[in-house]
């Protein structure tokens, strides 16, 4: 990695810390500079834009998703399905922060991204479900489904909302209080599971 991947790179871990903690509007590029030590000119001239930059964040942040293992080899196919949905309710036990950035990024600037990295970046997480999936069909774990792409984007989206509604509010409605957000998402994850389970 030469000079100029390695400045990158800080710059973006600074902006991520950054983000995580509070907000993407909140933060300036200015924010980012005095924390960093990295002028402005230098975080303009690498990202031309704080939404490029957030977006570099939002591609950061899932490569260091697929680093985690997410399924173990020795499993069958439907339980390393399930693994992978798992990783949805880890994650919001360790860094609930991410489903709060991925609202906001979302809301901000999903509509301008069309054909960016962050797009082309969640394919990895297609890919490792249908790895699973497809075991599962070879073990018989798993039941093969007329149209499994609709399934894991129906199933993933639903998750991932769930998540960035429990991580992003503190509801002062009885219902939310009375069920614990860990079973949510348990209960979601037990009902795409059973869908599949051959």
């Amino acid at each position: 990695m030469g000079f100029k991947d390695l400045k990158r790179e800080y710059i973006i871990d600074y902006a991520k810390k950054m983000f995580l903690s509070r907000s993407i509007s909140e933060i300036t590029i200015k924010d980012i500079s005095s924390v960093s030590g990295i002028g402005e000119a230098t975080i303009y001239r690498y990202f031309s834009t704080k939404e490029n930059l957030a977006i570099a964040v939002s591609v950061s942040i899932q490569k260091e998703l697929v680093k985690a293992p997410i399924t173990d080899s020795n499993k069958n196919g439907l339980e390393q399905i399930r693994d992978f949905y798992s990783l949805f309710r880890t994650i919001f036990v360790n860094n609930r922060s991410y489903f709060k950035f991925i609202s906001e990024f979302d809301s901000l600037y999903l509509k301008q991204i069309k054909g960016s990295e962050y797009s082309l970046s969640l394919d990895v997480f297609f890919d490792m479900f249908m790895n699973s999936y497809n075991l599962g069909l070879k073990d018989g774990s798993v039941k093969k489904n007329k149209n499994i792409s609709v399934f894991y984007y129906t199933s993933t989206h639903s998750l991932l909302e769930l998540c960035k509604k429990l991580a992003s509010i503190d509801s002062p409605l009885k219902q939310d209080k009375a069920i614990n957000k860990l079973d949510e998402i348990e209960c979601l994850i037990d009902i795409f599971i059973s869908v599949l389970k051959a």
